[in-house]
């Protein structure tokens, strides 16, 4: 009879998380306490963890965000950041921040008068990492390994051993992460997982209309659906420089994009 380990797990990071053995027989095992935590990337992770660059990676393990998920897209070969050193398990982040979680990294400040209004005077993008260690029993050793994640803001990387396992882009939602192929029962394994939560650059989003008067369900959101042809968006600048609109019609022969400045 197979059975299933759950390690829950939460990060607000931004939310919470754990492990999780399932099938017949399913143990669920809370792993909040004791992680590591450290800001920004060492410095030759440069933007090839940025998330247009591993999208192919995420992907596969995001099934709700596709419009088709019974057919998955198939991940790159290789191991995705095989050779930055916060994912390695031997790497020494004895230095790092200890916490439990959940944690909230943005919240902790300081404040700075130049930053955004709507979010408190307060950082809330860059890349932050958290690491932890644990042992699985050998005992676990047959058992599947699930990794479930309460919300992580944002575009979560996951990698066990060494190996990137997966990830998931949105912020506001659980989600969970088969560790079965990476773990090692019966000895130590190291979670690594990185967040990443984009500037919005100089340039914001501050209210859309999709031509319907009784939805405004797309407002602040970067993808707008068109209605009977018409689709409308409000960008605010924010600071210094370029803007850049990007605008796709699918399904349409002809569409006109118009720009009109205040």
């Amino acid at each position: 009879m197979k059975s299933t380990t759950v390690l829950l797990l939460s990060l607000l990071l931004a939310g919470s998380s754990s492990l999780l053995a399932v099938e017949s027989v399913r143990e669920r095992i809370s792993i909040n306490d004791d992680w590591r935590f450290q800001k920004d990337d060492p410095a030759e992770v440069g933007g090839s963890l940025d998330y247009t660059n591993i999208r192919e990676w995420v992907l596969p393990s995001s099934a709700a965000f596709l419009k088709n998920p019974t057919v998955l897209p198939k991940r790159p070969g290789g191991n995705l950041a095989a050779k930055v050193p916060f994912t390695q398990p031997d790497f020494d982040d004895s230095a790092w921040r200890k916490l439990d979680l959940p944690h909230d990294w943005a919240i902790e400040g300081p404040f700075n008068q130049d930053y955004k209004g709507k979010t408190g005077k307060l950082k809330y993008w860059g890349p932050v990492w958290y690491r932890k260690h644990l042992t699985l029993p050998a005992s676990d050793l047959g058992r599947r390994i699930y990794l479930d994640i309460d919300g992580a803001m944002s575009y979560a990387s996951v990698w066990c051993n060494g190996q990137f396992v997966g990830g998931w882009p949105y912020g506001y939602s659980s989600f969970r992460l088969d560790l079965t192929p990476y773990a090692k029962p019966g000895s130590d394994n190291v979670l690594s997982i990185r967040l990443d939560n984009p500037d919005s650059g100089p340039g914001e989003i501050v209210a859309t209309d999709n031509g319907d008067a009784t939805s405004h369900a797309s407002f602040q959101s970067p993808n707008i659906k068109a209605y009977n042809g018409l689709a409308l968006a409000i960008i605010r600048a924010t600071g210094p420089g370029k803007i850049t609109v990007n605008a796709r019609a699918e399904g349409l022969t002809e569409a006109t994009l118009v720009i009109k400045e205040r």
